[in-house]
């Protein structure tokens, strides 16, 4: 996707420029500029559509961003059902409707496209920023430091997160052997408790 900076490089933006601008046209003309409730509620829509993508864009924020997108989809979907009203009341023909609804909907289908990319795109930070927050726990400790007791703990009751090398905590060392190993994580679990019942 094109690099945004301004609402104006939207591109459901600059289409919904040129629909409005077709929409103040057509209802400038004959019968349908005489029909006022019309031609000003297809009007409001169309430019409902400009307004909101807009706002959003300069409020900041995906979350902001995406639910003034959802309200300018909605208007252009309320352009094209007003639409047929001026078609079947004979305010415009065929030609102009097929001409405008395909507008309307292509920026409609713009807009969900938009909205969804900007979902993923903070579902993706928001993954990445879970992902930094979770503690990365080492067992390996230097010699004679003093290990958080539920930490030590919890580390001490998972052998299996031990490396195959010699480990050195509390100033005792842990040989390659598991069964020795496993003894010596029995008396480090003692100590601890002794430690935290203090």
């Amino acid at each position: 996707m094109a690099k945004i900076e301004r609402f104006e490089d939207v591109e459901a933006w600059q289409k919904a420029r040129d629909l409005t601008r077709q929409i103040y046209a057509v209802s400038n003309d004959g019968a349908f500029s005489r029909d006022f409730g019309l031609r000003d509620q297809i009007r409001r829509a169309a430019v409902s559509i400009m307004s909101n993508i807009a706002e959003g864009f300069e409020r900041g924020g995906d979350v902001e961003f995406r639910r003034f997108l959802a309200i300018a989809k909605g208007s252009a979907g309320e352009v094209k059902a007003q639409l047929y009203v001026a078609l079947d009341a004979g305010l415009i023909d065929q030609t102009q409707f097929g001409s405008l609804h395909k507008k309307a909907t292509e920026i409609g289908n713009l807009i969900g496209g938009f909205m969804r990319y900007l979902s993923r795109e903070s579902a993706s930070r928001e993954s990445q920023v879970k992902n930094d927050k979770i503690p990365k726990r080492s067992w390996r400790m230097a010699k004679n430091t003093q290990p958080h007791n539920q930490q030590a703990m919890f580390d001490a009751d998972r052998p299996e997160t031990l490396d195959s090398g010699p480990v050195t905590c509390l100033g005792m060392t842990f040989p390659n052997d598991e069964e020795r190993r496993k003894h010596f994580l029995g008396i480090l679990r003692e100590k601890l408790k002794d430690r935290e019942f203090r």
